[in-house]
């Protein structure tokens, strides 16, 4: 079985499911039956791409965005379209004409690279935007992974037609996908309603990364020196963060620093919102930005409480954390908010209820922290590799095939 994922958010370098993907991938290569993967990036359009994006259309323009290696067995493509691809979606015709285009660019790089013939084809797809790839061209499985309730995003769940939209895109994809991922029990729930074969699915890590502490040695994070406790959260600064929360607590332990690892991510009111204006200006609170990845377990390291701050709303409940294991896998102890799929980890995971909760339980865990304790969770992270979930997302790739072929 080859794969062709078209990959959620444009680049295959940045998109938030390449690690599972390259976990996939190496999963594949240690079968040694010649597997190989195609990840599609977010296609350019000559119209639009050079006033949205310009470095990358020129790179395109460059050809170093064409047909590359990126692993022993992993290419990555960019196609282009003639029409913007959010726009032809909502009009056959066009869509028509762009999907004729990608197809076309799409059998001559699987030929160039030998990925075999349509039997042998899975397609995967990640965001209902990406639907009309499913029937792209003829395939031995058409896969979803749903890894966010796309409708409770604040920009959709404000706009009631787009809102509406997306829900008739995931019924679409309902009814054209041979098997969903889903990565919380939540969009299992939801996703199940709409296809018989859902798959929960959760995010996991890259084990020997964050247990090695990656790439670089401790003594190099920037977070060297300093006596007051680190207490740290890793990710975008978003509407899922419950900054109200992290003000409240940062201004009643100014003894303690708070660091926040990742871009602002949200959207631009947030960034005129009152908390988010305290948490800028605290004195015991640094926003580091975007860290290379090869820091980021190093700079977890360097933290003495690992957090997971979320509000808990409609979108945050369909959550399962990318962050969960990464932070377990270094062994740090971990403070979170109340969210579903954080429940059955209690006893690596300390849930907090509101910002009084969550503070003692920062208190708690710098006090009584062990290395007892820190194995436990080491060992938790290790059963949650990303490699142990490729193996379960083949096998139910593979299951799936087999049951199409005995019907």
């Amino acid at each position: 079985m080859h794969i062709v994922a078209f990959v959620p958010s444009g680049d295959y370098d940045g998109n938030t499911r390449r690690r599972m993907l390259a976990a996939v991938a190496a999963e594949l290569r240690r079968r040694d039956r010649g597997e190989k993967m195609l990840c599609v990036e977010r296609p350019v359009c000559p119209i639009s791409t050079p006033l949205r994006h310009p470095a990358k259309f020129l790179e395109w323009l460059a050809d170093r965005r064409g047909l590359r290696r990126v692993e022993e067995n992993v290419w990555a493509w960019t196609p282009w379209v003639l029409i913007h691809d959010l726009v032809a979606l909502k009009r056959p015709s066009l869509e028509r004409l762009n999907m004729r285009l990608v197809r076309r660019g799409l059998e001559g790089v699987l030929a160039r690279i030998g990925m075999g013939t349509s039997s042998e084809l899975a397609l995967w797809i990640f965001h209902p935007y990406q639907v009309e790839y499913l029937q792209l061209m003829p395939a031995a499985l058409r896969v979803y992974e749903c890894w966010d309730n796309h409708q409770e995003f604040p920009v959709v769940k404000s706009n009631p037609a787009l809102r509406k939209w997306i829900g008739e895109l995931e019924q679409r994809i309902g009814q054209e996908a041979h098997l969903v991922f889903a990565t919380s029990t939540a969009l299992a729930q939801k996703m199940s309603a709409m296809h018989s074969n859902v798959v929960t699915c959760p995010n996991g890590v890259d084990f020997e990364h964050f247990s090695g502490v990656g790439d670089m040695k401790e003594s190099e994070s920037p977070l060297a020196g300093g006596d007051s406790p680190r207490i740290g959260f890793i990710g975008k600064i978003n509407e899922k963060l419950d900054l109200g929360l992290l003000d409240t607590v940062a201004a009643r332990r100014p003894d303690w620093s708070f660091i926040i690892v990742g871009p602002f991510d949200g959207q631009p009111e947030l960034q005129s919102a009152t908390a988010y204006k305290r948490i800028q200006a605290r004195d015991n609170v640094d926003l580091l930005g975007q860290q290379p990845y090869s820091r980021i377990p190093a700079i977890v390291r360097s933290f003495d409480v690992c957090t997971i701050p979320f509000a808990v709303n409609e979108l945050t409940q369909a959550i399962y954390p990318l962050k969960l294991h990464e932070y377990l896998a270094t062994g740090k102890p971990v403070v979170a908010t109340d969210l579903p799929d954080l429940r059955q980890f209690s006893e690596v995971v300390s849930i907090a209820g509101n910002a009084t909760e969550f503070e003692q339980m920062i208190e708690e865990a710098l006090a009584n922290d062990c290395p007892e304790r820190q194995q436990r969770r080491i060992q938790v992270a290790r059963e949650n590799s990303w490699n142990n979930r490729a193996k379960a997302i083949l096998a139910n790739m593979e299951r799936t095939i087999a049951e199409k072929a005995s019907k």
